[in-house]
């Protein structure tokens, strides 16, 4: 059978398959090694710590590529040659991972090795990567679930992980106005000027707005904060416990006619138009 070689990246854009997916839960103590410096792992590897903390090699340096512990995930793809090892802390007893693994193959039955790997994910605050691998652990050891259901799980875990690949990918290409962004997503209802995120990034405001159109898509400082403010203004309309004069009020609008004026041209509608009777 012939076989492909992909980036993750590229992965992302492709048409593939999976195959074979299985899911487990397990407990290692802090001797714990698994060596597959020599030829890699016939899988594609996904897994999830929650207790403990581990190291990872790879043949080409004797220091980790990366040290992780819980929360996180990491993807080593099938045939990536590597080495895990776990490390004692203070006042732990064992370690707990829950572990998925799959293959993957094209449309025309070839199997496809994702280059590029191992990856980590350590960014799993609100807990949406765990959320998925428990998914995937549950349906895996139920009776009564479908081959088709579990591929669908592993489908959505994998588009999270390319969603989080693709985000690191754009902060990196657009590292000069990070700041900006950051201060915007943090404190969308603060009404900072172009001049001061231009500030914050070191540069001027004719370069700062054409790199900040690049990032957003064509929309201005303004109209991001904005769409940031809306985007929570419905989580909060949501929730069924915010009026609307306290959400314009919070989220920094002039009064609750500025915040129907900012929904409409971003959403079409009205806030109560969408949420009457939730």
């Amino acid at each position: 059978m012939a076989e492909k070689r992909l980036s993750f990246t590229a992965l992302s854009k492709s048409s593939f398959n999976i195959c074979s997916a299985a899911a487990v839960t397990r407990r290692w103590d802090f001797e714990n090694r698994n060596n597959y410096l020599a030829e890699g792992r016939n899988e594609n590897i996904l897994s999830y710590t929650l207790h403990g903390a581990k190291n990872i090699y790879t043949p080409e340096s004797d220091r980790p590529l990366f040290s992780f512990s819980e929360p996180g995930a990491v993807f080593i793809g099938e045939g990536a040659p590597y080495l895990s090892e776990t490390v004692y802390r203070e006042g732990d007893e064992m370690g707990q991972t829950i572990c998925v693994r799959f293959r993957l193959t094209d449309e025309e039955g070839n199997i496809i090795k994702p280059i590029g790997t191992p990856l980590h994910f350590s960014d799993d605050k609100n807990g949406t990567l765990l959320h998925r691998f428990e998914q995937i652990f549950e349906c895996y050891i139920r009776a009564n679930s479908s081959p088709a259901e579990l591929k669908s799980l592993c489908y959505a875990l994998l588009c999270e992980l390319f969603r989080r690949v693709e985000a690191n990918e754009r902060a990196q290409e657009f590292k000069n106005i990070m700041p900006a962004i950051t201060a915007l997503e943090e404190n969308p209802a603060a009404d900072m000027p172009v001049s001061e995120l231009a500030q914050m990034c070191w540069l001027s405001e004719s370069h700062f707005r054409v790199r900040f159109k690049q990032y957003s898509g064509g929309l201005s400082p303004a109209d991001y904060r904005n769409k940031l403010r809306i985007d929570k203004a419905e989580e909060l309309l949501a929730s069924s416990l915010w009026t609307t004069d306290l959400i314009a009020e919070t989220l920094g609008f002039y009064d609750t006619s500025h915040f129907y004026k900012i929904y409409k041209k971003f959403k079409g509608t009205t806030p109560k138009a969408n949420f009457i009777g939730r």
